[in-house]
């Protein structure tokens, strides 16, 4: 007698969790959604360190708003 499981059972069990939280599965996709997602993230450090982070510091926007954003901030997962 066989073991049937759903769909969703099988995938889980086939896959794990990469950096991101981007589920890995042995076809692929996860693996090319979080290389994406790594594009996405770096890119828009690099675009706030270069035009916006610059503006903050001559506006001292820091000192009156909210502080800079750091790597982490771009890094950290969603709460």
């Amino acid at each position: 007698m066989s073991k049937v499981t759903s769909p969703r059972a099988q995938r889980s069990a086939s896959s794990t969790v990469g950096k991101g939280g981007a589920e890995l599965h042995a076809g692929g996709e996860g693996a090319e959604i979080a290389a994406k997602s790594r594009e996405v993230i770096d890119g828009l450090k690099k675009l706030y360190a270069t035009k916006l982070k610059p503006l903050e510091k001559r506006y001292e926007f820091g000192d009156f708003h909210s502080p800079l954003l750091s790597d982490a901030d771009f890094e950290a997962k969603p709460q």
